[in-house]
């Protein structure tokens, strides 16, 4: 029985060929996929946490779903700071996306959460909450799973990453950990939005961030970027492991304000 499942964060897609910060953002990702495809039959699924668009288009959505239905394996996702909330819910239903938020394989539990704050202007902020409802659904969900293991996803981080990203993590990180310290069964939350790969044991909770599908930034200097090429990550759904696989591919990334 296949026991792993994909990791993807952050891939930052546009419309076609155009490029992230003088990176081709597509033919990363298909890269990305041709290396998915190698060991398709070790897994089960694919859980993207956030960011599968920089620019929230219609457009780059459609290249996300024509990208990932290469894999012929469910793909459930979550919506990052850069992803349009009204956009993406168009397609989490097409082809092979999975609009869950809460389900189960190989007994073990999956809670999506949306982190996502909309400001005032009706832009996303980068740094996320979760909301009283979404709090209200986790507790519920986690209510449902009989004491088999649980993970938990969302897109801002929910512990420091000791880097400059820090200030953009989630921002009621107390009103999560309130709930996961009353539950003995969540053995991992997965998470995005650093563009860094990070793995953390708190009270025998794994924190989990896999590398970017996109660019790495660089720990200490804002807006700067390591070498490191993207990646995903690589999870066992039984003992929890995680894998950082980078792919093959030098990117020379030039940052590029909006």
């Amino acid at each position: 029985m296949v026991k792993k499942f994909i990791h993807i964060t952050d891939s930052h897609l546009l419309e076609g060929n155009l490029l992230l910060h003088n990176i081709p953002i597509r033919e990363v990702h298909n890269k990305i996929i041709s290396e998915i495809v190698t060991i398709e039959n070790e897994i089960d699924f694919i859980l993207i946490t956030g960011d599968i668009s920089d620019d929230g288009s219609v457009e780059s959505y459609t290249t996300a779903v024509e990208i990932f239905s290469i894999i012929n394996k469910p793909v459930y996702w979550i919506a990052g700071n850069h992803d349009n909330l009204n956009s993406i819910l168009n397609f989490n239903n097409g082809k092979n996306i999975k609009s869950d938020k809460f389900f189960s394989i190989n007994d073990t539990y999956f809670i999506l959460l949306n982190s996502v704050v909309v400001a005032p202007d009706g832009n996303n902020r980068s740094s996320g909450i979760l909301t009283t409802d979404e709090l209200a659904f986790l507790k519920k969900h986690l209510g449902r799973t009989n004491s088999k293991p649980v993970v938990i996803a969302l897109h801002h981080p929910p512990i420091n990453s000791n880097t400059w990203k820090d200030s953009r993590m989630l921002l009621n990180t107390s009103d999560l950990f309130e709930i996961i310290n009353e539950y003995s069964n969540i053995k991992l939350v997965l998470y995005g939005h650093q563009h860094q790969a990070q793995e953390t044991i708190i009270n025998n909770v794994k924190f989990y961030s896999p590398p970017s599908a996109s660019f790495q930034f660089d720990k200490n200097i804002k807006w700067g970027f390591e070498n490191n090429p993207p990646g995903f990550g690589i999870i066992n759904s039984i003992t929890f492991e995680c894998e950082n696989r980078y792919i093959d591919y030098e990117i020379t990334p030039i940052y590029e304000p909006k």
